[in-house]
């Protein structure tokens, strides 16, 4: 494929008909998702390494993956290249580990062991088919840490479903907003998944639609949420008051600014977490409750209405999304 990206005549496109003009558009759709899939999977691991990093935890953070089909691959392969996990991070479950020579070269341990991947893991990605879900579920179910995270990326399958198959209350699942007058993402002429990720108007072009407002009106898809709730869980879970808590998303979120800038100036408070009764019945060595990601994406919470109501606020979490892709984040303003 990368011998002919650019000539358009030996694309595949040249020769559809006019009338099957749709099924190129759902192979593009198809296309621009994985990269949204990929993009965002990315930034979630970075933030809870960040987090991870901010206080101090010493055991390593290990990310499993079920599923080695060609989500499964790309999603490896951008957790290589562009987080801070190493190779023996990552494990791989999958039918066909013979498959994976390349990603096992780079020391990515690829088996076939739902159970003995998930036990230990403190992020898993479901990246199997939706007729391979129920199974991998009901194998998995009762063998996930307290502690980890599901993140789901299988196609047609809605988060209560996933839930209920697992048990567990800590899955969330991308709910993608790609906007037509957005145009195609042009990845194809990078030649690979993770070189496309390194390009600014590319990755600007995924940051999440939630982070923007288009006519007035916030356009909420519940992704930044369960981000940012999943690394309050984490200080939490290592003893941090909700101060200390908040105090570390906080630093995240002004770690763009260079040397010589000034803060943007917005930052979070506990109130912004939790509900107005909750705030007032903490005292100042006070944890978080664990937080229930699923019911966090699935509802409104205090965070979407001050995100909603926060343009300095959104911008800063545009620009930390660009920072951890390495990728200038001038042109990042929301209104």
């Amino acid at each position: 494929m990368e011998i002919i990206a650019g000539l358009g005549s030996l694309q595949f496109e040249a020769g559809v008909a006019v009338q099957h003009q749709s099924l190129v558009k759902l192979k593009t759709r198809r296309r621009d998702l994985m990269v949204h899939a990929c993009a965002h999977s990315v930034f979630f691991c970075q933030v809870l390494l960040k987090t991870r990093q901010a206080v101090q935890m010493s055991r390593g953070f290990h990310v499993g993956v079920i599923g080695g089909g060609y989500l499964g691959k790309q999603l490896v392969r951008c957790l290589l290249d562009l987080t801070d996990l190493h190779a023996d991070d990552i494990s791989v479950s999958t039918r066909r580990p013979e498959t994976l020579r390349d990603l096992q070269d780079r020391g990515v341990q690829c088996f076939y062991d739902n159970v003995k991947l998930v036990r230990g893991a403190h992020l898993v990605f479901l990246c199997c088919l939706p007729s391979q879900l129920p199974a991998v579920c009901a194998e998995i179910r009762g063998h996930l840490p307290e502690w980890c995270v599901v993140y789901s990326l299988v196609s047609a399958m809605t988060l209560p479903r996933v839930t209920g198959l697992l048990g567990h209350s800590s899955v969330i699942r991308p709910e993608y907003q790609c906007d037509p007058k957005d145009g195609e993402l042009q990845c194809l002429q990078h030649g690979s998944l993770t070189k496309a990720l390194r390009d600014g108007s590319l990755v600007r072009a995924t940051i999440p639609r939630e982070l923007w407002h288009r006519g007035g009106v916030c356009i909420v898809s519940h992704f930044i949420e369960p981000v940012l709730y999943a690394a309050l869980n984490l200080c939490t879970s290592h003893h941090l008051s909700h101060d200390q808590a908040v105090s570390v998303l906080n630093s995240l979120i002004h770690q763009q600014v260079t040397s010589g800038e000034s803060p943007l100036g917005a930052s979070f408070t506990s109130a912004n977490f939790v509900s107005k009764a909750f705030v007032a019945s903490l005292s100042a060595d006070s944890r978080f409750p664990r937080f229930d990601l699923s019911s966090v994406q699935m509802k409104e919470t205090p965070l979407s209405q001050h995100l909603a109501g926060s343009p300095q606020l959104r911008t800063q979490l545009s620009s930390l999304y660009c920072t951890i892709f390495h990728v200038d984040t001038q042109q990042v303003h929301v209104s």
